[in-house]
């Protein structure tokens, strides 16, 4: 349940956000040139291909969109962006069946044109599917099958070990963030390993989430207070920790607060400026 401290946290964002995409994610065609934006790739050669790309499987009209977004999003601080597409979200639901239609296609196009799917397209494309496929094609959200205990435990091993790589490199810390999650399971979590990193894929992240979607309301509150836990446990909240966090929350039908960032950490990051957190 967020708090006064999540509040204003939220508004802090809210401020930092340029005015420019602050009034036009309340546009469905705007909004849906600066999701498509925040997925452009910063090499020119590449990105050249993604508009044209947008282009084809949309409209000239869209592409031009995400050109105009590129030099306000090129700016945005990493810890906008997700915020910036929850804000997007009621107005890609005014879209017709057909611009969604062309949308996912240009979603998709983008993301697939470096061959290459990062965590933060994983994170977006999530919340998209999430919150707009049942919109715009009419289905009623499918019961899950509860998974056994090993699915569950497994399961939530894959998803922690995700955010124990995504926030540490050295192996020492990797390992203590994933038994600072795991530990929340059960008793018999507790002597663990974590997944390797060369174990680990998006389609391993995506099968994992399908299984826990049917898990009980006591199972998914155990494996997200130990995620937050993993996360939180070196008083860091990395950008890519938190966009993961969230992503994994969502899907699970389980939206949380975010994460709230060390006071001191946060300062050093805005004199650094707005890049991407090591992970």
């Amino acid at each position: 349940a967020p708090d006064s401290r999540h509040v204003e946290w939220g508004a802090r964002l809210l401020r930092k956000l340029p005015d420019d995409l602050r009034r036009g994610v309340r546009e469905p065609e705007a909004a849906r040139g600066i999701v498509l934006g925040l997925l452009v790739s910063r090499d020119e050669e590449l990105r050249h291909r993604q508009v044209k790309k947008i282009a084809e499987t949309a409209d000239e009209g869209l592409a031009r969109r995400v050109e105009e977004a590129l030099p306000e999003l090129r700016g945005l601080s990493p810890r906008l962006r997700l915020p910036l597409v929850d804000l997007a979200i009621p107005s890609l639901r005014r879209m017709s069946p057909a611009q969604y239609g062309a949308f996912r296609l240009a979603v998709d196009a983008v993301i697939e044109s470096d061959r290459w799917l990062s965590l933060f397209e994983f994170a977006l494309r999530k919340l998209l599917v999430r919150h707009l496929d049942s919109v715009f094609a009419d289905r009623k959200r499918l019961s899950r099958r509860r998974p056994s205990t090993e699915e569950w435990v497994d399961s939530c091993r894959v998803l922690l070990s995700a955010l124990a790589h995504v926030g540490h490199r050295d192996p020492d810390r990797v390992r203590t963030a994933f038994a600072q999650g795991i530990g929340h399971l059960d008793e018999g979590s507790a002597e663990m390993e974590p997944v390797s990193r060369d174990e680990l894929s998006l389609s391993r992240l995506d099968e994992a989430l399908d299984r826990l979607s049917g898990a009980g309301p006591e199972q998914k509150r155990r494996l997200l207070v130990g995620a937050a836990a993993s996360v939180g446990w070196d008083g860091r909240v990395r950008v890519a920790e938190g966009e993961l966090f969230r992503a994994f929350a969502d899907a699970l039908d389980c939206p949380v607060p975010p994460l709230l960032p060390d006071p001191v950490t946060e300062a050093e990051s805005s004199r650094r400026g707005p890049t991407e957190d090591p992970a």
